[in-house]
């Protein structure tokens, strides 16, 4: 924001808290020389002023003000990175293979992870069954690469 958007947004929150007693030209040279305020986009100003009004109870000092700018701006950044394993969902549901992808993502293949169904018997394990067949369970393993 230039100067006089700054000015201008200073003008609206005094408007917005009238009771306050402040020294409009000391709050005009602290804003302006705040990185955070030069750097933020003028068209999100409103959203700025807004949030601001919503949030304190009086006239905003300069950290509650930086404070709200990262608010703000940390909603409107969109997500670049995502996992190439489990594509963010913190789980993979597939066996991965030796194959890479073009983009250096893993490949993987098969049916999701499945396990026959094993109980205890006298000591002894014994796969449960149906109709002769194992009783398997399909579940997801925790992503290694989300740190689970």
């Amino acid at each position: 924001m230039t100067p006089d958007d700054i000015s201008k947004l200073q003008n609206y929150l005094e408007g917005a808290f009238p009771t306050s007693k402040l020294s409009p030209s000391k709050v005009f040279d602290a804003w302006t020389k705040s990185k955070w305020l030069v750097d933020f986009p003028n068209q999100r100003r409103a959203d700025l002023a807004r949030h601001l009004v919503d949030n304190c109870k009086e006239f905003p000092t300069l950290q509650q003000l930086e404070s709200a700018a990262r608010t703000i701006l940390r909603r409107e950044l969109p997500k670049i990175d995502s996992c190439l394993i489990c594509d963010d969902t913190l789980w993979i549901h597939y066996e991965p293979t030796d194959r890479v992808n073009h983009d250096g993502s893993r490949v993987f293949d098969g049916d999701p992870f499945t396990h026959p169904r094993v109980k205890i018997v006298a000591g002894k394990e014994t796969t449960l069954q149906y109709r002769g067949q194992p009783i398997e369970y399909a579940h997801p393993k925790p992503c290694p690469a989300c740190n689970h």
